[in-house]
């Protein structure tokens, strides 16, 4: 990740922990949730390492009222849906054994919040999973482009969280007519 792209990761971050109210909220419009804007947030380990010692590091990874959730941010683009896959796959928090032959997997809520994208038609990323035996299922990631709403649609759809990141046109715009000098 390039020096600039990992300023804005590390921003989402840092901004996404700074109120737990605004969170709240937000994760309550992402996920269609009712949670109480004092509810409790636990935030998570974001690094799992896998048996061949892979580490996967997420952006954000919590729990509100017993749910599990992982949001990430994305200034750049390239393949998310395989990476959201690796992430919710890779973390044994979801695993829960039944019995010698049984055993449950509950996958994290995801969503990913696209700093520099526009395109809010597309509210969801898709990918579907073709089991062994060819049982076909689709699964699906929430998407938030934070630069397809002004800042007083994020203010009425409750994602002030993300007002931060309107400075992203303004670069966009001095980055346009730097041009002419």
């Amino acid at each position: 990740m390039n020096s600039p792209n990992k300023i804005y990761d590390l921003s989402f971050k840092r901004m996404i922990r700074l109120s737990g109210k605004m969170l709240v909220k937000f994760v309550n419009k992402v996920f269609g949730k009712r949670f109480p804007l004092d509810s409790e947030i636990t935030f998570l380990d974001t690094n799992t390492v896998n048996k061949d010692l892979k580490v996967y590091e997420k952006d954000l990874y919590f729990i509100i009222c017993g749910e599990r959730f992982h949001l990430e941010a994305q200034a750049y683009y390239d393949d998310m849906l395989i990476r959201l896959f690796n992430y919710a796959v890779s973390d044994e928090e979801g695993y829960r054994r039944i019995d010698d032959s049984h055993a449950v997997f509950k996958m994290p809520q995801q969503a990913v919040v696209f700093l520099k994208d526009t395109d809010k038609s597309k509210d969801k990323l898709y990918i579907k999973l073709i089991l062994p035996d060819e049982q076909e299922i689709e699964y699906s990631v929430h998407a938030v482009r934070s630069l397809g709403y002004t800042p007083q649609e994020l203010i009425a759809n409750d994602m002030e969280i993300l007002l931060p990141f309107q400075i992203l046109r303004l670069y966009g715009s001095v980055k346009k007519y730097s041009s002419f000098f």
